[in-house]
């Protein structure tokens, strides 16, 4: 049987979610490299910065707050993540009835064997009983949904996955007519059929919704040249190929927590390194505002940037500016319908 249960952490206690944070930390210590040395006593410190201090201002008066992590706080998240992964242990541990079970944020899915389980209702609520977290369920015997998957059991007693999308969803896509860069109208239909090529496991499926997007997105009005050549990458892409882990961070984290599934995709969980590239705090973000009728504005302010700098003089401030990672950023600009509005 199929069981989606959510969370909410609205009442995490500040003390125990520093805890789990620290005992983490130390228990991974030698497991992830970093850019910079950071004591366990340090990450203590930084924590109470941050996190101890709440304040507000409402109607010209300042707030408090006693309870709870702030929300807004870059580190509200993954301080819930981490508290909840732990909380969440004792609750799923010495089960043998859940076959199997993973989390995304505030969702949990499970598979359950439910041959002595007599009232399923108390069980549940048995075993997800917490001081501090409220759960929510819903379970199935053939298809549940989680998150944006629709998961079924089908006759052969085999586990498929395709598109889940709730009733208010009117596939409304950026228009190909408003101002953003020209890279986003040709990344937007592409990464949606990745989407679908991941998620949706039978291949009669995955080429029905990738034919109802590219309808959706044509609405749009996206011209025909981009959508057919999207079409071609799309279906050259083998599933697997499309659903194994590329990037350093995503090997990372399935090394130290699921490394059996490295193995599904014949990656060596040795030779992925678990660090913080230094690299990373060479690079720079330059945001700017982003103007249609000015083609390639990007590049030409990397590039003149560059070009002033080899001319500098300045020895090492030249080697440290070539030596940046320039990105650009965008932002939308000034419009008449901002200043009407």
């Amino acid at each position: 049987m199929f069981w989606r249960i959510h969370y909410e952490t609205g009442k995490l206690p500040l003390n125990i979610c520093k805890r789990h944070c620290l005992d983490s930390f130390i228990l991974n210590l030698d497991k992830v490299s970093y850019p910079f040395d950071l004591s366990p006593s340090q990450l203590c410190k930084l924590m109470d910065w941050s996190l101890n201090y709440s304040f507000l201002n409402y109607k010209n008066k300042h707030y408090f707050q006693h309870k709870g992590i702030q929300m807004g706080n870059n580190a509200s998240v993954p301080l819930a993540n981490i508290t909840v992964h732990e909380e969440l242990k004792p609750l799923l541990a010495g089960k043998p009835e859940i076959i199997f079970h993973a989390r995304l944020q505030d969702d949990i899915f499970l598979i359950v064997d439910t041959d002595n389980i007599p009232d399923f209702k108390d069980w549940i609520e048995n075993v997800f009983t917490h001081t501090f977290l409220d759960f929510t369920f819903d379970f199935n015997s053939k298809i549940i949904n989680f998150l944006d998957v629709s998961i079924s059991l089908d006759s052969d007693n085999i586990i498929n996955t395709t598109l889940f999308k709730k009733p208010m969803c009117k596939q409304q896509y950026l228009p190909f007519n408003s101002n953003h860069p020209s890279h986003i109208f040709k990344s937007l239909p592409y990464s949606q059929g990745l989407r679908v090529i991941r998620i949706c496991s039978l291949e009669d499926d995955r080429n029905i919704k990738l034919n109802e997007l590219f309808l959706e997105v044509a609405k749009c009005g996206y011209p025909e040249s981009i959508l057919n050549q999207c079409n071609v990458k799309l279906r050259a892409i083998d599933r697997k190929t499309a659903l194994t882990p590329k990037t350093n961070l995503l090997m990372s984290n399935l090394k130290i927590h699921n490394s059996f599934i490295l193995s599904i995709f014949n990656i060596d969980p040795d030779s992925i390194t678990c660090n913080m590239s230094s690299n990373n705090l060479k690079v720079i973000y330059l945001t700017l505002p982003f103007y249609k009728c000015i083609p390639n504005m990007g590049r030409i302010i990397i590039e003149t940037i560059l070009e002033k700098a080899n001319d500098c003089v300045n020895l090492p401030l030249k080697n440290y500016v070539m030596s940046m990672n320039f990105k650009i950023a965008f932002f939308i600009s000034n419009s008449l319908r901002q200043i009407i509005r």
